[in-house]
């Protein structure tokens, strides 16, 4: 799983969780995360700025939220994982 945050503030995630930054800002980084420079615009066009992603390791959309807390990630993962509520 890993967590994508286009142009916005990368939540903490649980142990295992890749974290992805995407920003057109150079000189932008996110403590143990990978950073993804969006020079042309074409990530934040498309998945909207500000947003963040939990992704499934086969690429699809778990979940999408807008300023995330660590819980909300934790409880998406969750859910994606098959645990019940």
């Amino acid at each position: 799983f890993a967590v994508m945050s286009v142009e916005a503030e990368l939540p903490d995630t649980p142990a295992g969780v890749d974290r992805i930054l995407v920003t057109a800002d150079r000189a932008r980084r996110a403590n143990g995360a990978t950073t993804l420079i969006d020079t042309d615009g074409k990530v934040a066009a498309r998945y909207g700025a500000g947003n963040t992603y939990l992704l499934r390791p086969d690429q699809h959309v778990a979940a999408r939220f807008v300023a995330p807390t660590s819980d909300d990630i934790c409880a998406a993962l969750a859910r994606a994982m098959g645990a019940r509520s």
